[in-house]
């Protein structure tokens, strides 16, 4: 079965993240120790926050965005997938803040799927992120490309 760019475009954040947690768990099988400091989990609550306000920052100039781009995102019906893209993101960093700070205790009986959990969802998170960055500013670029008063 062959997927359709809207297909990949949807499901690639998860496939990145679950790709990223399968290999941290290989390597953890292989031998190699998987650990991380507390400076990385503070790293990774300060990321996640930073993600997730980056995009409800995106989400606002999106919904706030007038013109013939908003007109045909409505008309189409991706607003729909863009803004469920932007939920996906922003959960995700969130979820991203709340394992990191999960690790901070020290009664975590599994941390080498803490890591892998870890990993997986950063990966996610950037991958998201990268997807929403990407149609953003096409979409950024096409709405001023559309503007009359343009020379």
């Amino acid at each position: 079965m062959k997927l359709t760019p809207l297909q990949r475009e949807r499901y690639y954040p998860y496939v990145g993240g679950m790709v990223a947690f399968a290999v941290v768990l290989w390597i953890h099988h292989k031998g190699y120790s998987i650990s991380y400091s507390e400076n990385m989990l503070a790293s990774l609550v300060s990321l996640g926050g930073i993600f997730a306000g980056f995009l409800a920052t995106v989400k606002t100039l999106l919904l706030t965005m007038s013109g013939p781009v908003q007109k045909r995102l409505n008309e189409s019906g991706y607003i729909e997938d863009l803004l469920r893209y932007l939920r996906e993101g922003i959960y995700g960093s969130l979820l991203l803040c709340i394992l990191a700070m999960v690790g901070f205790a020290n009664a975590i009986k599994f941390p080498e799927i803490h890591a892998a959990l870890l990993f997986g969802l950063l990966s996610f998170a950037l991958l998201a992120l990268y997807r929403i960055t990407r149609i953003s500013v096409a979409l950024l670029v096409s709405n001023n490309s559309d503007d009359p008063d343009e020379e």
